[in-house]
């Protein structure tokens, strides 16, 4: 199986680029809705995502009610579902949620040692994210 594995800042290849954002009041504005605070970005390859990340946490915490300014709704009043390609918004509620799973999950399952180093190093740096910006609205799993 793949070794997981995070980075500092901004790895523009197939990488999911987690930070911050603020959602503007229209979609027309900023970033395409968003502002990313992208001082606070760490960078995961995508694979690593869908073998450690997304069943695990990222599904199952996506809550399909945040109202998206970020990313247009697609095919009418249809539900958003977690993006590959794409903004996924978490609540810093949500976010610090997942953390202590992740360190829950890497405690009371047959890990390799590189995989729970991952979830304890990934779960205390999206905290430190949340503690160095707190003004901010989510935590953006951006998806290229």
């Amino acid at each position: 199986m793949l070794e997981p594995w995070w980075e500092e800042g901004h790895n523009p290849s197939s990488y999911f680029w987690i930070m911050p954002v603020k959602q503007a009041k229209d979609e027309n504005s900023g970033d395409w809705g968003c502002y990313c605070c992208t001082e606070e970005q760490i960078s995961i390859e995508e694979d690593i995502v869908a073998s450690y990340l997304y069943q695990q946490f990222l599904k199952p915490n996506f809550d399909k009610n945040i109202e998206y300014t970020c990313r247009k709704k697609e095919f009418g009043k249809e539900t958003i579902e977690f993006d590959w390609y794409g903004y996924n918004l978490y609540t810093y509620d949500t976010v610090r949620k997942m953390a202590i799973q992740m360190k829950k999950y890497a405690e009371s399952n047959a890990l390799s040692e590189k995989a729970v180093q991952f979830y304890e190093t990934l779960s205390d740096r999206l905290l430190l994210m949340i503690e160095r910006e707190p003004n901010w609205d989510f935590i953006s799993f951006e998806g290229q």
